[in-house]
């Protein structure tokens, strides 16, 4: 059978959470770069595994996700039950649910309204509602890693990948995390990960990206 095939764009932080999810896992995948500036995301092809024309999306062996955490799920469920990236533990695995859940309803969303209007409509500027929901988000995140290492147990788990994504992201876009003592000291503890480093560069590319649309010294202060 041959490997599953992750279509994969760099700077998304679903994306990226994916791949990490094949990383940390050990799973070969066929990663399939899609090029959105020339609209491949909308083909007939590709439109076949993902009518939504978002990415990522997962084809394995014509069996087709179009969700990352839905992907990292289906990865464990699949290849690795037992794993304790997804634990068996019906507590543990609610709170790595929840917090999936958290960054699907909460964290991307609030990442994705910014980085589209900045480099898909061309804006230069981030109002201070949209730019609150990102630290009202990090308050959250660091609530959530109050008396633990990681996002829903001592070790790390799905979530931790989910939300490493988004937040190396906002890092290299240049918000100031200075204060966030306890996500600090988790994104140290998360250069251990198989495929940090290559989260990082996708999260550079992508802050980047941002700091050439909204200029370098674009104030990302909170007021």
């Amino acid at each position: 059978m041959a490997p599953p095939k992750l279509y994969y764009i760099e700077v998304g932080p679903p994306s990226r959470a994916a791949l990490l999810a094949f990383r940390n896992l050990n799973i070969d995948v066929e990663v399939v770069p899609v090029d959105i500036l020339g609209g491949k995301h909308r083909s007939p092809e590709y439109l076949k595994v993902n009518p939504q024309h978002t990415v990522p999306a997962l084809d394995d062996n014509g069996f087709y996700l179009a969700d990352s955490r839905a992907i990292s799920t289906y990865l464990v469920n699949s290849r690795a039950p037992g794993n304790s990236l997804y634990p068996t533990d019906p507590k543990v695995r609610a709170l790595v649910d929840d917090r999936l859940f958290f960054d699907a309803a909460n964290v991307f969303p609030r990442v994705k309204l910014i980085s589209y209007a900045a480099l898909v409509l061309n804006q230069n500027l981030v109002d201070a509602e949209k730019k609150e929901g990102l630290y009202e988000i990090l308050d959250f995140m660091e609530i959530y890693l109050e008396g633990r290492k990681y996002f829903a147990a001592d070790f790390p788990t799905l979530a931790d990948l989910s939300l490493l994504s988004n937040y190396s992201s906002l890092v290299h876009w240049g918000l100031n995390v200075s204060s966030y003592k306890n996500l600090q000291a988790w994104y140290k503890r998360c250069e251990s990960l198989p495929g940090f480093a290559e989260n990082e560069v996708g999260a550079k590319t992508y802050g980047m990206l941002m700091q050439q649309r909204l200029g370098k010294d674009f104030n990302w202060e909170r007021k």
